[in-house]
């Protein structure tokens, strides 16, 4: 048996790299990268190896999908290990000696080439030509790329949901907030449950399993909810209901240092948000700073660290069910257990797969009204690990003013054209208000902490 391994290269752009090549078992037909494992190294170093010397890129093992044994030339079988791999510098590409040519191909362009037997059908079933959502360099939009933000544009339209880069948060920082997470989360239940947001008007603490609800449904995630540190308002009957959210958060006295570390990444989160909301601006047109009146001192952040126990030690699969978040945008830390998922137009479920050192971003309610539909709030659902592992979780929604309108953009003719109109959806109306359209999210999600201290809302 002769120990093989494939390289299944995308690009920042979700294209797939495949190799031409004139020996079996491609036949001239266009594969992916691959070739037999040397002495000494491991599988993982050879693809990297023979990406580089066939086409000259340099690329970074994302995970390993899959193992395929198949007959060896002269008799024999060979296994072949396929990895997944990313690569920024596609414009560096070069046939190697191995190899009499070497392109990128879109995933539409596949079903009209010439590819090894059964190459198409086993990238979809792994889910890779539907997962391929663009990759944007944030160093590139703060530079006013007119590229990528043609890209970021693109991405924005026809999706909604894509990766970034260049966010420039230390790996140490993500590590940092990776592990005060599990801390918590390790805490005795008793402990968290002295957080719990039933003690809440704000709806800030901590959340158990099967406590949040999506369309109704209880979702399998514990949770701790986090906003902006500040005091509750003294209200009067005249002042609108929803400045009650304005207020204090909750923290474990056992576990002091997760405040300073949960507080310095919401402030990570916020400005890397900003910048991207700065790129959102540049994509439709407007000026750079267009939403930074919007971001002021009073904005109403919030930041979640969630906990999804893996399927295989509870029944069911809903992480958290089918949803549209009602804010602006969405900047999620994901660990690399995956399960993240993204509804396109036409119903599929298509997998937002972790790349390290990536966010994934998903635009929300309040950009779709901005941009009158150009931008779609993009459906999206989490399915519990296959496994007795727990995914860690860590999304930021970055949010204006409570009291904020939302401004209504006069796009450029030719993306208004495209625009397709605010989606009206009796179940689920859109507020202009921020604070009138984040409150209808949370009572709908947390019906105890409404009955306690919003039944007359």
């Amino acid at each position: 048996m002769i120990p093989c391994a494939g390289a299944i290269v995308f690009d920042a752009a979700g294209r797939i790299l495949l190799v031409r090549r004139a020996n079996p078992p491609a036949q001239g037909r266009w594969s992916i990268p691959g070739g037999r494992v040397e002495a000494g190294e491991s599988h993982e170093q050879s693809v990297v190896r023979e990406l580089r010397e066939e086409t000259g890129l340099v690329g970074t093992v994302v995970r390993e999908v899959g193992t395929v044994e198949r007959d060896a030339p002269g008799g024999g079988t060979y296994v072949i290990r396929d990895f997944v791999l990313h690569v920024d510098d596609a414009d560096a590409l070069a046939a190697g000696d191995d190899a009499s040519d070497a392109a990128w191909f879109g995933p539409a362009e596949l079903s009209s080439v010439d590819t090894s037997d059964g190459l198409v059908e086993t990238l979809t079933e792994w889910g890779l030509l539907e997962s391929a959502m663009p990759v944007i360099d944030l160093t590139l939009v703060a530079a006013a790329d007119v590229d990528e933000i043609a890209r970021l544009r693109s991405a924005l339209h026809d999706s909604g949901f894509l990766y970034v880069t260049g966010h420039g948060i230390p790996t140490e920082k993500v590590a940092g907030i990776f592990a005060i997470a599990r801390a918590f989360f390790a805490l005795p239940l008793e402990e968290r449950l002295e957080l719990e947001n039933i003690n809440s008007p704000q709806f800030r603490g901590y959340t158990h399993l099967g406590n949040e609800y999506t369309k109704g449904v209880a979702d399998q995630r514990d949770q701790l909810d986090v906003g902006p540190e500040r005091e509750a308002l003294v209200l009067t009957d005249d002042d609108p209901r929803y400045l009650r959210m304005v207020g204090p958060n909750q923290w474990p006295a056992s576990l002091p240092e997760l405040r300073v570390t949960v507080l310095d990444w919401f402030e990570e989160a916020r400005r890397v948000s900003l910048q991207i909301l700065r790129g959102v601006a540049l994509a439709l047109g407007q000026p750079a700073d267009f939403f930074d009146p919007w971001f002021d001192a009073d904005t109403h952040d919030h930041l979640k660290i969630i906990r999804y126990p893996g399927s295989a030690v509870r029944s069911g699969d809903q992480g958290v069910g089918a949803h549209k978040d009602y804010g602006w945008i969405a900047l999620l830390l994901q660990d690399d257990l995956g399960g993240l998922q993204v509804q396109t137009l036409d119903g599929r479920w298509l997998d937002a797969p972790p790349i390290p050192g990536t966010f994934v971003v998903n635009i929300g309610e309040m950009l779709e009204i901005v941009s009158g539909g150009y931008m779609r709030a993009t459906v999206h659902r989490v399915v519990s690990p296959d496994t007795t592992l727990d995914r860690i979780s860590i999304p930021f929604f970055p949010a204006p003013r409570l009291d904020a309108m939302v401004p209504r953009i006069a796009l450029p003719a030719a993306l208004a054209a495209q625009a397709r109109g605010v989606e009206e959806d009796p179940e689920n109306p859109m507020l202009p208000t921020y604070g009138e359209n984040t409150l209808k999210g949370w009572l709908r999600a947390h019906p105890r902490v409404a009955e306690r201290y919003w039944s007359d809302v």
